[in-house]
């Protein structure tokens, strides 16, 4: 009888570690399963920052005084060069096309600031002087109350200078001069994202092409080489005596 015991009590054992063993190896099981499933998505995900193969879009305005300043004309040339291409540039629709064709304007280095650098504009935290020529300054009246340079992010007033902000694809971005207090609002631009290559020959959207190498006597910053969208052709009213290079959309 007492055999037949010590052998059941065995049995026992034995069943429990099985049991055990069984379910530690179900858990490790799920956790492999769940690391895996969010490097996919980790991997498929949109990067923070635009590579030399994205195309994002981000709604621009001005707001002086409760008026909004009409949208920038077209630009895809730098304002300091007119032979390089610009990556950051616009249609005349109010959005900022964010598409690097270099290093020196991708990643870290596309910011709001090398979008005025590339239209001939300059802003700081307490000015900023863009396509209507006027210097507006904190300081300066509106009517009779005095307003401050401030600018907002998807409806969200920000710190700091616009132009070191890296605008992500979607995002509504406003600069304004008003009295302290005093909302901005979305600029009339932000329609334009429902449909934001409708400017470059749209509706709908395409997928990024990977731009490839311009001719070897196109102009580019120091030490990197142009690049174009693939399958476009030249401009024929580049400046006198300059290289002329492929527009970007």
């Amino acid at each position: 009888m007492a055999k037949s015991t010590r052998a059941a009590r065995r049995r026992a054992v034995s069943s429990a570690r099985r049991s055990r063993s069984s379910w530690g190896w179900y858990a490790l099981s799920a956790v492999v399963v769940v690391a895996g499933v969010a490097l996919i998505l980790a991997n498929r995900s949109e990067p923070a920052e635009p590579t030399t193969t994205q195309h994002w879009h981000a709604a621009f305005g001005v707001n002086v005084c409760g008026e909004w300043l009409p949208n920038p004309e077209t630009f895809e040339y730098s304002a300091e060069n007119p032979s390089q291409i610009a990556g950051i540039h616009t249609h005349g629709d109010g959005l900022m096309h964010i598409h690097p064709h270099v290093t020196s304007e991708a990643g870290e280095n596309a910011t709001v600031g090398k979008f005025f650098a590339y239209g001939g504009w300059e802003a700081d935290e307490d000015s900023f002087t863009v396509w209507d020529g006027q210097e507006h300054k904190t300081g300066d009246m509106c009517g009779d109350e005095e307003a401050v340079v401030q600018w907002e992010l998807n409806g969200e007033l920000q710190d700091g200078s616009i132009t070191s902000y890296r605008p992500k694809d979607g995002d509504v971005i406003a600069l304004a001069l008003l009295p302290e207090g005093e909302e901005i609002g979305d600029p009339p631009a932000v329609a334009q994202l429902q449909d934001p290559l409708a400017a470059e020959g749209g509706p709908g959207t395409v997928a990024p092409t990977v731009p490839t190498p311009l001719a070897p006597d196109a102009t580019a910053p120091a030490g990197e080489t142009p690049t174009s969208v693939a399958g476009e052709t030249p401009p024929t009213d580049a400046p006198t005596g300059e290289t002329s290079v492929p527009s970007a959309p």
